[in-house]
């Protein structure tokens, strides 16, 4: 039973990424989410990791995660996606000194945790690590399915 329910959770999640997730734009009126417009960009890569399995540049789906430092040398890491089964995350990391962009490493996976990435196991999760001389600061994993998976999860529970 559990072996079936798992293998309908990884369909559904592949499709989901193949098709595209049905792309939104997103207005964040959130007053918790600090606004980085003036702030130091010093990293920023976008991903699509259905690209090379969408007829439609409508449905791509992009990954972003944008790293900014104000003048309090506060750390800012902002991610979002214009799918609907993910929710913008911002988070915060206090220091006390400038950073690079030397200094930030974003490693994406898949869902099951492979760098490399197909059809059926699609990137997924960005694994962002923020050093100092060497010495980890920060490292968080951002999940950009994670909607997703819940929805799926819920509709499973209800049968």
């Amino acid at each position: 039973m559990k072996k079936n329910i798992l293998s309908l959770f990884l369909l559904s999640l592949v499709l989901m990424l193949a098709v595209g997730c049905s792309v939104q734009n997103k207005d964040n009126n959130d007053s918790s989410i600090i606004d980085t417009t003036n702030e130091k960009l010093v990293y920023e890569e976008t991903i699509s990791p259905n690209k090379d399995y969408v007829t439609s540049s409508e449905d791509f789906v992009n990954y972003e995660v944008k790293i900014f430092q104000n003048k309090e040398n506060k750390i800012i890491i902002n991610a979002d996606s214009n799918s609907k089964f993910f929710d913008k995350i911002q988070y915060v990391v206090d220091y006390d000194k400038q950073i690079t962009k030397e200094d930030i490493e974003v490693k994406w996976t898949t869902f099951m945790g492979n760098t490399e990435h197909k059809k059926d196991d699609q990137l997924a999760v960005a694994d962002i690590s923020i050093y100092s001389n060497g010495e980890v600061i920060s490292q968080r994993k951002i999940n950009f399915v994670n909607k997703g998976m819940e929805i799926v999860v819920d509709s499973i529970n209800q049968k």
